[in-house]
């Protein structure tokens, strides 16, 4: 993992995240790309339909569209927090107030792989990290 990545933050706060996704990850290195987070209310859970480019049919016709949450690809200079709120600013034009996680979850290509109970520290716990080879993006990264 490169020293000065984006979302570097989280890191610095929970090391233990770095090395599980270490182990997971068949190439290192590797690096954080994006940011997402799940809405609720009192009534809703929100969630954003993905791009169609992520949409899939299997071979008995059964379509899969999926669902997650807002956010995007992280900025250069930005941090994971402020990408969440500059996306947050721009998909639904409201500020979040983030929550931070008592156990985070590793989903690498698709599979769960591990869950994490971490105490909270002075930085917001994600959920969730799904980790994939992603390489369509490999020249960027």
């Amino acid at each position: 993992m490169a020293t000065s990545q984006p979302g570097q933050e989280v890191f610095d706060a929970y090391p233990e995240l770095a090395r599980q996704i270490s182990a997971l990850c068949e190439r290192p290195p590797w690096r954080i790309t994006g940011v997402s987070a799940l809405l609720y209310d009192e009534a809703y859970i929100y969630f954003e339909v993905s791009k169609p480019k992520h949409w899939r049919r299997r071979a008995d016709g059964v379509f899969f569209v999926g669902l997650g949450g807002i956010g995007g690809s992280i900025e250069e200079g930005e941090t994971a927090l402020g990408c969440l709120e500059r996306e947050a600013q721009e998909e639904i034009g409201l500020a979040l107030e983030v929550i931070s996680a008592s156990e985070v979850h590793f989903i690498y290509e698709e599979t769960w792989r591990a869950s994490l109970a971490i105490e909270r520290r002075a930085h917001p716990l994600p959920i969730l990290f799904t980790i994939s080879a992603n390489l369509y993006r490999q020249r960027e990264l």
